[in-house]
């Protein structure tokens, strides 16, 4: 059975490309250290957490001590139009997602809207216009994710298999790295099963 760490409980997080601004994204059972924790099996709107995203991939990142939506696919009509970075972090005192920009990029405020590079188009990469590596989360028909990611505790870095890509993600660094194997399960004639 799976027990939650004190700091944290449970979350459960609905991302949908065509969810009307204002409606419920997003409830938890906040535990602000400067306020009281609410009583278990308790569900709290949190306001400020709304997001559109399609196959998005949530994590803990307990080494951070907290929630993490890396990335996900917008639409390439959209990503031009003020919205949260790709990489977001729960701050539960404000009940609110924090842009989990790049160290040393000047590409937004820690909420709210930013303006991140974009990528040339919407073929599938890992390079954004500037250079930097990042999943492309506007590739034409999303990033097909399939719940194909897993943390790996002991490195705190997540891991991904898309579109014939491995790379990963460590959040302390904020940083994405393309692993660039020389092969991948379907050149290598089967397929990839993890979750």
């Amino acid at each position: 059975m799976f027990t939650p760490p004190s700091a944290i409980a449970i979350l459960t997080i609905v991302l949908a490309s065509r969810m009307p601004a204002g409606e419920v994204s997003l409830a938890a059972k906040p535990l602000s250290r400067s306020g009281p924790v609410p009583a278990a099996n308790q569900w709290v709107k949190l306001d400020k957490a709304g997001l559109k995203r399609i196959d998005a991939p949530l994590v803990y990142e307990r080494a951070l001590k907290s929630f993490m939506v890396l990335g996900g696919s917008v639409n390439w009509a959209e990503y031009p139009k003020p919205h949260p970075f790709d990489e977001l972090a729960l701050d539960m005192d404000s009940g609110q997602w924090q842009n989990w920009i790049p160290k040393g990029k000047d590409w937004g405020p820690r909420f709210g809207d930013c303006k991140a590079p974009r990528w040339k188009s919407e073929s599938w990469g890992l390079l954004d216009t500037e250079g930097n590596c990042r999943p492309n989360v506007t590739a034409y028909r999303g990033i097909w994710l399939y719940s194909q990611y897993a943390l790996d505790a002991d490195s705190n870095r997540v891991y991904f298999y898309a579109r014939g890509s491995t790379f990963c993600y460590d959040p302390a660094a904020r940083a994405w790295k393309d692993l660039a194997p020389a092969n991948h399960p379907g050149k290598a004639g089967g397929t990839l099963l993890w979750g």
